[in-house]
């Protein structure tokens, strides 16, 4: 069914889900290096927070930049991600929620519509491995 539904789809959502799409698996491939490739890109709730996270506070990235000698475009900076999540790691692991709010905010955020964008975009990537049986994950209730 998903992808009855992904073959009637817009280009322009496919145009606007690969390059996060791509993101995605560049974060999975930096962040879970050590996982089997079956496993690696799996979407679930830790790997979801934390690729949130990191997009939430790092600077916006010029639009329409391409990777040298290749038509494809990833924004994921593994350093900028490493030094991110070691800033606010101990802030992550704290149940106290007012530690929270030390969270220094970007000076150029990514807008809603591009956060939309990346849910959108792990949305579909949660329903392409729920209908490949290699993910049971439901967005509402575990994710």
């Amino acid at each position: 069914m998903h992808h009855i539904v992904c073959s009637n789809r817009n280009p322009n959502t496919e145009r606007a889900y690969e390059p996060t799409e791509m993101e995605w698996r560049d974060y999975c491939d930096h962040r879970f290096c050590n996982t089997p490739p079956e496993y690696r890109y799996t979407v679930d709730k830790t790997r979801v927070y934390e690729f949130m996270l990191y997009q939430i506070f790092r600077e916006q990235k010029g639009h329409g930049q391409r990777l040298p000698n290749t038509n494809k475009r990833s924004s994921f900076n593994a350093a900028e991600f490493d030094q991110l999540i070691g800033r606010y790691s101990q802030q992550l692991q704290s149940a106290n929620p007012t530690d929270w709010y030390d969270f220094q905010q970007p000076n150029d955020p990514l807008g809603f519509s591009q956060i939309n964008i990346y849910k959108c975009a792990l949305v579909n990537m949660l329903r392409e491995q729920q209908a490949l049986n290699v993910n049971n994950l439901s967005w509402t209730t575990d994710i």
